[in-house]
């Protein structure tokens, strides 16, 4: 799942949030890809769940189901604004590899100011300090 991605072609340029339960990478489901790792398996493959993300200013938090995984500052602002975008890696026609499905996808528009947009965060997700 990335957000703050540049608009354009080929390998998306962004935060990406993974979803990822079995795969040979590492890099588990509430991954900040290339950023934090998590590797604990969190969910069995073919089981819906729901991925929380929550990225105000240069702070990104994940949470998984009921359980945050990735509280991370980026230090470096790598991306600060841009898309959405949802991925599916390793297919090719016929379809042969994973297949991922996605529903209710919501985005949450925050207030611009910083604190104003944590504290609306905190109502759907108030165990963030």
């Amino acid at each position: 799942m990335y957000f703050r991605v540049a608009y354009g072609r080929g390998n998306p340029s962004g935060y990406e949030a993974q979803v990822d339960n079995t795969h040979a990478d590492r890099q588990r489901t509430g991954s900040l890809y290339g950023f934090q790792r998590f590797e604990e398996q969190l969910v069995a493959d073919d089981t819906w769940f729901t991925q929380h993300i929550v990225a105000i200013g240069n702070r990104i938090v994940i949470k998984v189901n009921d359980r945050i995984v990735t509280d991370f500052v980026d230090e470096k602002n790598t991306y600060t604004s841009g898309r959405l975008a949802l991925q599916q890696l390793g297919t090719s026609e016929p379809v042969t590899g994973p297949v991922v499905t996605f529903r209710n996808v919501m985005v949450k528009p925050l207030p611009d100011d910083s604190s104003s947009a944590w504290t609306e965060a905190r109502k759907d997700m108030p165990e963030i300090k």
